[in-house]
């Protein structure tokens, strides 16, 4: 836009604003010289109408900066909440894995981390609506992370089910995994 060109020239813009104080500071000492009364005459007409093209230029840059400023904070709050959210999927994966990777001496225990389970499988939801804003692809990462999870929950019910409790916590820690390699991906991708 107009702001960017004048971002980028800004030193010939400065140059020519200096020359042009600089006559005009000289013309209005020397107001008896030839060369000045001729350039007094010859702009006495002309001095309303450089003061509203003035005006007008001024009006347009601080118009289009404005505009500039809109849009930069615009996309601050898309970012902002991009990275809220994407803090909120990996709070989510972090608290499964801690849950999941603590060590427990009972049975009873098992019993403790599928209903701590259950309380974060509640966000399953909510994570792979938000997992959307990123993009099909991690979507469909944090996605099968929630099923794994279900289905790592459902496995923990019966006691007597021990192969299947392996290997639902075994799938559901790979997805876990891709779900946590494709939010700092993002992040990176994102600089949030």
């Amino acid at each position: 836009m107009m702001l960017e060109w004048f971002v980028r020239h800004r030193r010939w813009i400065i140059l020519v604003c200096v020359v042009v104080v600089l006559l005009a500071a000289i013309i209005s000492v020397t107001r008896s010289h030839l060369i000045s009364r001729f350039f007094l005459d010859y702009f006495r007409d002309w001095s309303v109408a450089l003061s509203a093209g003035a005006t007008l230029v001024l009006a347009y840059i601080a118009f289009t900066s404005i505009i500039e400023n809109r849009r930069m904070r615009e996309e601050d709050k898309e970012l902002a909440f991009k990275r809220r959210s994407l803090d909120g999927i990996l709070t989510w994966a972090q608290e499964i894995r801690k849950q999941c990777l603590m060590p427990r001496p009972t049975e009873l225990s098992e019993y403790e981390l599928a209903q701590g389970l259950q309380t974060t499988s509640i966000q399953n939801r909510w994570v792979v609506m938000t997992a959307g804003i990123f993009g099909e692809d991690f979507q469909a990462k944090v996605d099968k992370a929630a099923k794994d999870l279900s289905a790592y929950i459902q496995a923990l019910a019966p006691l007597a089910q021990r192969e299947q409790d392996t290997t639902s916590r075994n799938l559901l820690m790979q997805s876990l995994n891709v779900v946590l390699e494709a939010i700092f991906k993002i992040k990176l991708d994102y600089k949030l």
